[in-house]
């Protein structure tokens, strides 16, 4: 059995595409294809076992969630090796814990992001694309940041979803477990 994290995108956000993790949770236990299901937060984390490829644990968890609660959400189907790799290379480890923030890519982008993002416009936002990830650092906090995860999803042509780095770090804590 392999173990994943999955990062759902758009779930639980501004009133739009409610689903109450208990109902997921208990969704996904039913099947089959996944094991030692457990949901973290509100947000659309779950970390999971399953036999099948991470494409195949995306497609069907896409599938649970559009055939039960009806909505059309990205899934991204991760390794905790990979998620570790991501925390360990962070180029801002050394600043405020509160202030990281991932973006997880569900592919590569198409252009490079300093190609399309001008650093000088963000002078308060340090942004750095890794591997499938961009790293980042709001100075003032995200709630004054203008690098939004839909304004880089448009400009790289790539659907992604942002997590903070306390999720980060216990999403790796529970795929442990």
């Amino acid at each position: 059995m392999n173990r994943y994290i999955i990062l759902l995108r758009g779930v639980n956000v501004s009133g739009s595409n409610i689903i109450k993790m208990a109902d997921l949770k208990t969704a996904l236990q039913s099947s089959e294809d996944f094991a030692d299901v457990v949901t973290y937060i509100q947000s659309g984390n779950i970390v999971l076992s399953s036999k099948l490829g991470a494409q195949e644990v995306e497609e069907a968890i896409h599938k649970l969630i559009q055939t039960q609660f009806g909505f059309d959400v990205p899934v991204l189907a991760i390794q905790p090796d990979y998620l570790k790799q991501v925390l360990d290379n962070n180029p801002y480890d050394k600043e405020d814990d509160k202030k990281q923030y991932f973006m997880f890519l569900y592919a590569d982008p198409e252009v490079d992001i300093n190609s399309v993002i001008n650093a000088a416009d963000y002078p308060n936002e340090g942004f750095q694309l890794g591997n499938k990830v961009i790293y980042f650092y709001f100075q003032l906090g995200a709630g004054k940041a203008k690098l939004s995860n839909n304004a880089l999803e448009k400009k790289l042509k790539v659907t992604a979803t942002t997590r903070n780095r306390n999720t980060v770090k216990k999403l790796i804590e529970l795929s442990n477990s």
